[in-house]
């Protein structure tokens, strides 16, 4: 089964309750996970895996409220082996959410 970058019936409920503005939210989502993201890198360079671990659940939640399923569950993956301190898969996936999420971006940007 192919992942799914953005869920469908979450985008849904997104433009019925945000309407005119979720230009706006598109937009702040974007802006925040891009920080994020290098944050989460400079994390990773650090070996800070508690910081490593906040910046991946919060990613993760941040992303799954906007329908981003694979990218939210990369996410809880990477949250998982900071807390298990399992560093020699974290690159790996760090790399995988950094692309997943220009996808995503991409995604969004079309809405």
């Amino acid at each position: 089964m192919p992942d799914v970058h953005l869920d469908d019936s979450t985008l849904n409920n997104l433009k019925l309750i945000m309407g005119d503005r979720l230009a706006a939210l598109v937009d702040t989502y974007v802006a925040d996970s891009e920080n994020r993201l290098k944050l989460l890198e400079e994390a990773y360079t650090d070996q800070q895996l508690g910081e490593l671990r906040r910046l991946a659940h919060s990613l993760k939640g941040s992303s799954s409220n906007m329908g981003a399923s694979s990218l939210a569950n990369l996410c809880h993956t990477l949250e998982q082996l900071a807390r298990d301190a399992e560093v020699s898969d974290i690159a790996q996936i760090v790399e995988r959410i950094q692309r997943e999420f220009m996808v995503v971006r991409e995604l969004l940007k079309g809405l």
